[in-house]
């Protein structure tokens, strides 16, 4: 009975959530954490990262915490240290995000989750040569998921490589991502080339994007890019 109670709250959570109610889903998810049945700890699991998910860090943190220990498996092993390295880098401690994920590379377990983090948390670290090699054998794994796509987009792109950067982000768009740092990378592309309205139509086009607190840019960083292109174009105008 306990275990349907709980199921029933997650239900009731994931439909709050789909119609934008993200503090009522959190008070489900919060109440069907009670419950110390089978799934407990794939419901902590989701509750810590919708928290993640709406920047409320030490709390998520301190549900991951309390499944510290835990006997899991190998799911629940990924998401729970995966959560964990978002919550470091979110804390800035960028090198502690990547040990973690490292741990889990170094064990043999492949997945999605780590291709795309730790594919993007050596980009952050700029650490070039590693992030092509990561980010090149993420593409062989999943060639098709749009993080793995934009972290070797973004590679080419740092190491200027412009041609290639443009075929990845090519492909790419075609899927129509709801996230903006493909748009904004491509953008910077296309400013290597100085096409600068192809870049502005770029970056309208981020702005456009869900941009939550898992993203690695801002809606002020993109604005601000925007208002930078335009200013040159300005000045070029008036010289």
């Amino acid at each position: 009975m306990l275990k349907i109670h709980s199921i029933y709250l997650k239900i009731k959570g994931n439909r709050a959530y789909g119609r934008g109610d993200v503090d009522a889903c959190l008070n489900y998810y919060k109440k069907a954490c009670k419950y110390k049945k089978k799934g407990a700890k794939e419901t902590k699991l989701l509750y810590g990262n919708l928290l993640l998910k709406q920047g409320r860090v030490e709390e998520a943190h301190e549900v991951f915490n309390e499944l510290l220990g835990s006997k899991l498996n190998e799911k629940e092993e990924l998401l729970l240290k995966g959560n964990i390295s978002l919550i470091e880098y979110k804390k800035g401690n960028l090198t502690k995000a990547i040990e973690i994920l490292e741990e889990l590379d170094n064990k043999n377990i492949k997945a999605t989750y780590i291709y795309q983090n730790l594919g993007c948390f050596y980009l952050l670290n700029k650490d070039y040569e590693k992030a092509l090699k990561f980010n090149l054998e993420a593409f062989s794994y999943d060639s098709t998921d749009k993080v793995i796509l934009d972290n070797l987009g973004q590679t080419y792109l740092l190491q200027k490589n412009y041609d290639k950067a443009t075929e990845i982000y090519e492909d790419l768009l075609e899927q129509i991502p709801n996230f903006p740092e493909p748009y904004y990378n491509f953008a910077l592309v296309k400013l290597a080339f100085n096409e600068k309205k192809e870049a502005i139509d770029l970056l309208n086009k981020a702005l456009n994007t869900k941009i939550t607190f898992l993203c690695t840019l801002t809606k002020k960083q993109i604005e601000e890019k925007i208002e930078e292109i335009e200013t040159s174009n300005t000045e070029q105008l008036t010289n």
